[in-house]
């Protein structure tokens, strides 16, 4: 008898010590486990659950085939995170590089220097000096010596803010045909 129940047990079957009194059933789920309450039961829930190392989560079991959901499965949930989010970190230095060279290579559109134009118009003369000196300095950035004179509009600008401003010109708007240098004493 001791011969049948250990070879009962080694297929898979357990003495349930509750309803079925002393009698072997087949637990077949989890639900059946914890329902029976007897103590085969419990251990292989106990057994179970010390086999996977605590703290991976992993992602459900489905009945679908596809070897992406299969795959996922056996993979814990963090370190597919770690792959999307180093992914991810990826295509935004693709992205920052590719507005960098952008940037350098002069075919973004120039920033906005509509606040210049205003800036320039709201601007008193410098320290009590006539009108004439206004024309000595850049009229975007005021800093600088104007080297070139846009034309057909005749508005001068420096050499670093003419790379900047584009086919426009910043004070009228007009289309900017060339650029006449300009020699100031």
């Amino acid at each position: 008898m001791a011969q049948a129940i250990l070879a009962q047990a080694s297929s898979g079957a357990d003495q349930c010590g509750e309803g079925g009194k002393g009698r072997l059933h087949q637990c077949c789920n989890v639900v059946c486990r914890l329902s029976h309450q007897c103590r085969p039961c419990r251990m292989r829930i106990v057994a179970a659950a010390a086999r996977r190392p605590p703290g991976i989560w992993r992602l459900p079991r489905s009945a679908c085939c596809s070897w992406v959901l299969l795959t996922a499965q056996q993979v814990p949930v963090v370190a597919w995170l770690r792959v999307v989010i180093f992914a991810l970190l990826i295509a935004l230095v693709v992205v920052a590089t590719g507005y960098l060279v952008l940037r350098l290579a002069g075919r973004l559109p120039p920033a906005p220097v509509a606040d210049a134009a205003e800036e320039t118009s709201a601007r008193p003369p410098a320290g009590g000096q006539g009108q004439g000196n206004l024309l000595q300095t850049c009229g975007v950035c005021h800093q600088v010596l104007p080297m070139e004179a846009l034309i057909p509009c005749g508005h001068m600008i420096c050499g670093g803010c003419r790379a900047q401003v584009g086919v426009r010109c910043p004070f009228c708007r007009g289309v900017v045909e060339a650029c006449q240098p300009v020699f100031q004493p």
